[in-house]
């Protein structure tokens, strides 16, 4: 089974988003075990769900953030977050809509896809912001 490991360098110096961070991992991981421990669909896609769900709100937080630190790279973060989520969602629709299962694949996706991101995008973006005058409060 694929466990995507929490370490320090999945952190930024931003605590709200390290949280929400955790919390991801957490979710992937969840998934995983649902998957090796041979899980009904319904459980599989109910935490998948929640991935999603979690995946909009941290998005969404990310966003004020730029936002309210005025960003200068806010359009190209966008552009990766609204990647992501048409992913998951195509992917969800695949399988509801067919025998498509939940796969090794995805897992591995996942835990590429936002070790990468967190280590790159979200650590520049969490560098400017806690440098802002503002950023010690947020």
């Amino acid at each position: 089974m694929h466990r995507m490991i929490w370490d320090e360098r999945l952190s930024t110096r931003h605590a709200g988003m390290a949280s929400d961070h955790r919390k991801m991992v957490e979710l992937i991981n969840r998934l995983g075990e649902s998957m090796a421990e041979d899980s009904s669909k319904f459980t599989r896609c109910a935490i998948f769900d929640e991935i999603i769900r979690h995946t909009r709100s941290h998005f969404d937080m990310e966003d004020r953030l730029m936002v309210g630190h005025r960003y200068p790279a806010v359009e190209e973060h966008r552009s990766e977050h609204a990647s992501l989520l048409k992913k998951l969602l195509t992917h969800k629709q695949g399988i509801e809509e067919s025998s498509k299962d939940f796969s090794a694949t995805l897992l591995h996706f996942l835990d590429f896809w936002w070790s990468h991101h967190i280590q790159t995008m979200d650590e520049e973006m969490a560098e400017f912001i806690t440098a802002s005058p503002a950023g010690v409060q947020d």
